[in-house]
């Protein structure tokens, strides 16, 4: 049996042990737990805290609000200004250059937290579930209740590729005294304006894994409702992806005058952290085509590496087509790389956060031009820091 095969029989032993009613074929989505370690020095981590603890600060500050709402009048209304709770599993994203965090981007409802869970627990013997738990139960305490009725929401999610994720998180919150079911965007319903799940039995509390951020499409109309009228608390929510992760903020930041928001020691771990980023509409086209090697190009609102791509690779074509598009134009920061499984691995460090605690750190270790989840013996890996 080879090393990958050893540690992929390990995890799926682990999940059966600690995970007994999970009734799902787990050996096709065993490819997504990595055997791989990122080690890193102790000073990254530190770098990590200082950054997450200043762009946290930054998104609650009431004058900033306010003037980015000025700014995008599109987004001012109750959808945003009046969510009552924070967000589950937000996470930052970032590349190492020169030991030194370079951000890639933000994100909400962030995938793979519990992924990662497992490989610590089993690799590291060091389990993350209570940080988790507490941030779940924070956002709970918003509905009036200890015990809730919960829903895990997204498209098609059996059809997910982290579908045995979505099953670890009901298994979890069962453990912690709710009820769980798993409900596909298309499929919920609202009674009275209340979601209901399936057996007509009212949902309390919405764990929000649909990739509709802004909740502006069709499928969203029934989320969207009962979300302005507060019949159902979201998490993650709309107001914390405007706020932090519309990666539209990190031109914002890198433009507007901060002085009033944050001190000047702040703005240094600001900026040493943010790369480059300008919609394309304020780049000349032809001086950009020139230079497009120094660039990645990605959509402003996007998720999971969709319609990404590195500028040297970019064809002619489509980069016309980027040119009318809502397309970031970012600064390259080449991924770290580390040596592993007798093969030459790249990878990015995936930081869950809830407000401005870091709940866990990951890294997804990939070959190919993006992170994957199919390069064979890549995956979600473990970070340790020295």
């Amino acid at each position: 049996m080879s090393d990958l095969s050893s540690f992929h029989m390990k995890i799926k032993q682990s999940l059966q042990e600690n995970y007994p009613n999970l009734n799902t074929d787990l050996d096709k989505y065993l490819n997504v737990f990595s055997p791989n370690t990122v080690e890193l020095d102790h000073s990254i981590l530190q770098q990590i805290k200082n950054f997450v603890s200043v762009a946290f600060k930054l998104s609650r500050h009431e004058n900033l609000q306010k003037q980015l709402f000025e700014l995008y009048p599109e987004k001012a209304n109750n959808i945003y200004k009046k969510a009552p709770n924070q967000s589950v599993l937000m996470s930052y994203d970032f590349h190492i250059t020169d030991q030194h965090i370079k951000l890639i981007e933000i994100n909400t409802n962030a995938s793979s937290f519990t992924i990662g869970n497992v490989i610590s627990e089993l690799q590291h013997k060091k389990s993350h579930i209570e940080a988790i738990k507490q941030s779940f139960h924070q956002e709970i305490k918003h509905t009036g209740k200890k015990q809730v009725n919960l829903a895990i929401i997204d498209d098609c999610p059996s059809e997910q590729k982290l579908y045995l994720e979505f099953l670890l998180y009901k298994e979890l919150f069962k453990r912690w005294g709710h009820t769980c079911s798993i409900i596909d965007v298309d499929q919920l319903q609202l009674k009275n304006g209340v979601p209901i799940d399936s057996s007509g039995t009212p949902i309390d509390f919405i764990y929000n894994r649909y990739c509709d951020f802004y909740l502006e499409e069709d499928r969203s109309k029934q989320l969207l409702e009962a979300y302005l009228n507060q019949k159902v608390i979201l998490s993650p929510q709309p107001k914390e992806y405007f706020l932090l992760a519309d990666k539209q903020r990190m031109t914002d930041w890198q433009t507007l005058n901060l002085d009033e928001y944050i001190n000047s020691e702040e703005q240094d771990i600001l900026f040493s952290t943010l790369l480059e980023s300008r919609l394309i509409k304020h780049f000349d086209a032809e001086t950009l085509w020139q230079n497009k090697k120094k660039y990645f190009f990605k959509p402003a609102q996007s998720f999971g590496g969709k319609s990404a791509y590195r500028g040297k690779n970019i064809t002619k074509k489509v980069f016309q087509r980027l040119l009318n598009e809502n397309t970031l134009v970012q600064e390259y920061a080449a991924p770290g790389t580390i040596e592993a499984q007798d093969q030459k691995w790249k990878y990015d460090l995936r930081v869950y956060c809830y407000q401005d605690k870091i709940d866990q750190i990951v890294a997804r270790t990939y070959q190919g031009q993006t992170t994957n989840a199919s390069t064979l013996g890549g995956g979600i890996s473990l970070v340790t820091f020295n």
